[in-house]
């Protein structure tokens, strides 16, 4: 398939705020149980399918909201696994407070939940925030995946990570800024923060259609608890540099993305100690690649897949 080819659904405007899939005949919703607590997941399910994708949406929005992108990869023979992480899209709304590690062990039991029902080899891809979630559980479990693809990459203990958010002026502070933030949420780890106070929507959305569809979705979370995102901000990083993420990775970027600089994502994909590391960049000037360049992304990421696949057998040879 040649890149740049047609290989995207579209849905209308009635269909995506109402949260409508494109091929109800291969779409259906299952329930699964993780870290204590009820976690939906979107699965389209491919004919014939030779792999399994588990993917991890960005912040605070969930798989439908890529509908086009996951559809895409079911029609091209995988088996797609969308997560709503706990409390996120159709997921139960719970009690709890919610933490980054049920971010990572939603992800990690996914996947255990993918493998033990299709069989299949798994690719965990992560957009956004969903990358890092989708790395952290790929270190976490390295059996049980081929591979990862990250839209996006970031750190968020490097010095540079705070110019994604709106306080870029406040990174000279930022080890101090993190502390401050994490006492307030001990003292108030419920208070709510909006996704707005901290992301820019003219960086995040490049396209009206994206947009309207983020404020008028009532699946997408308008805030994150303070607990939440003080955890955000001093997430461990470590077993990504340790040699724990024993799986190829493939980091997906969009050369003029105005919310993710490309030098970061660069500086953060050199880092990494991965069987193998490829960055693939995209000629186009948004963020949310996958929503609003799916056309330039789908194929990319076949290949990808298909790659992992191969590397994955020719491993598999050689053993025996």
């Amino acid at each position: 398939m040649a890149r740049g080819d047609s290989v995207v659904g579209r849905r209308s405007r009635e269909d995506r705020l109402l949260g409508h899939v494109q091929h109800p005949d291969r779409y259906v919703e299952s329930l699964l149980e993780s870290r204590g607590e009820p976690v939906a997941l979107s699965v389209w399910q491919a004919s014939q399918a030779t792999q399994a994708v588990v993917f991890v949406p960005g912040t605070a929005v969930h798989p439908l909201f890529y509908e086009e992108f996951l559809d895409a990869l079911a029609a091209n023979g995988r088996t797609v696994v969308g997560l709503h992480p706990q409390g996120h899209g159709r997921s139960p709304r719970v009690s709890r407070v919610l933490r980054w590690d049920d971010l990572v062990g939603n992800a990690i039991d996914a996947t255990r939940w993918a493998a033990d029902t299709f069989g299949l080899p798994i690719v965990l891809v992560g957009s956004s925030q969903g990358s890092l979630v989708a790395l952290l559980a790929a270190a976490a479990e390295p059996s049980a995946v081929q591979g990862v693809i990250a839209h996006n990459l970031f750190d968020p203990n490097d010095p540079d990570a705070v110019m994604v958010t709106r306080f870029g002026t406040a990174q000279p502070v930022q080890q101090l800024a993190r502390r401050v933030l994490d006492a307030a949420a001990r003292i108030a780890p419920r208070a709510p923060v909006r996704i707005t106070a901290y992301l820019d929507p003219r960086r995040v959305f490049g396209a009206p259609w994206t947009r309207e569809l983020f404020e008028r979705d009532p699946l997408v979370l308008r805030s994150y608890p303070l607990r939440f995102v003080a955890d955000l901000a001093g997430v461990d990083t470590r077993s990504l540099y340790d040699g724990s993420l024993a799986v190829p990775v493939t980091v997906l970027a969009a050369r003029g993305d105005p919310l993710f600089p490309l030098a970061g994502i660069e500086a953060v994909a050199h880092r990494l100690v991965a069987s193998s590391v490829d960055l693939v960049v995209l000629d186009t000037d948004c963020h949310l690649v996958l929503n609003e360049a799916v056309d330039l992304a789908v194929p990319v990421v076949l290949e990808a897949l298909q790659r992992m696949s191969a590397t994955a057998g020719s491993a598999s040879g050689a053993a025996r």
